[in-house]
């Protein structure tokens, strides 16, 4: 057993730092699982932060009207989605036995998540334009989530030329921006409850003493995306021995907390 420790970031937006003692390669490459698990006695701890920024509607885009319970009866109105700020996703795992990991995650936030309602109270327009902002209701969108997730090993590096394959199933639940396409959400009050659930197998091969890849494939489901495929590779190399590895990996869908980030230097690390 080793203490190895792994950063990750990514070329615009992501920094993650980890701590791990486990065994050798690592059950995470920057933001993907790997092939294997920590083995016996195996622990770890990682967290980063991502900023988001997200509008509905987009700039220069029309005005998005959506019917919203106002005094319990669903009325139309004009609603925007603005948020600015943070997000903190953490994340702790320990061996259950030789071949299978119990994870924990979790994110929490900082900033603005807010939706606004225009004119709430329906007041003629007459009346509505001399105090724009008395008749205007703004509500604080919570945003976090908590998750579990399990990884089991099915094939460890036998040294036969084949990979380490591992298998995973993680699921998730908590507040998220309503802010996907058009809005969902009639009860702004209480915010956007989402819950996701992720199956992936995972794949790791070794070539030399240095290098280390990694293949992902997998499904996502959700509330807010509905469902979607992962796809994703990563590679390690060792730049001290024991000590200090160097990793970069690509996904296809890279989400936290329900916030999508699509970008391509979003989606590697």
């Amino acid at each position: 057993m080793s203490t190895r420790l792994s950063l990750a970031s990514s070329i615009l937006t992501l920094t993650l730092l980890m701590t791990a003692v486990v065994a050798d390669p690592l059950p995470f490459a920057g933001r993907i699982p790997t092939g294997y698990t920590l083995g016996s006695g195996g622990f770890m701890a990682g967290g980063g932060f991502m900023p988001f920024d997200s509008r509905l509607p987009r700039p220069n885009s029309p005005v998005v009207r959506q019917n919203v319970t106002v005094g319990g009866l669903l009325s139309e109105r004009q609603v925007s989605y603005f948020g600015d700020g943070s997000l903190v996703p953490v994340m702790i795992g320990f061996a259950v036995g030789e071949t299978t990991d119990f994870y924990l995650t979790g994110t929490i936030s900082g900033g603005a998540s807010e939706k606004r309602i225009r004119n709430f109270y329906g007041v003629p327009d007459a009346v509505y334009v001399d105090s724009p902002i008395r008749f205007d209701r703004v509500y604080e969108q919570p945003l976090f989530d908590f998750g579990i997730g399990l990884k089991s090993q099915l094939k460890p590096d036998l040294g036969d030329g084949l990979p380490a394959v591992a298998v995973g199933l993680s699921g998730r639940f908590g507040y998220t921006a309503d802010d996907y396409g058009s809005f969902h959400d009639t009860s702004p009050a209480d915010g956007y409850p989402d819950a996701g659930i992720t199956g992936y197998t995972a794949v790791t091969k070794t070539l030399g003493d240095l290098f280390v890849f990694h293949a992902i494939a997998g499904a996502e489901a959700s509330k807010k995306f509905e469902f979607e495929l992962l796809l994703g590779g990563g590679v390690e190399f060792e730049l001290l021995e024991d000590t200090f590895v160097v990793s970069a990996d690509y996904l296809t869908r890279r989400d936290i907390a329900g916030i999508e980030y699509g970008d391509v230097g979003d989606k590697l690390t």
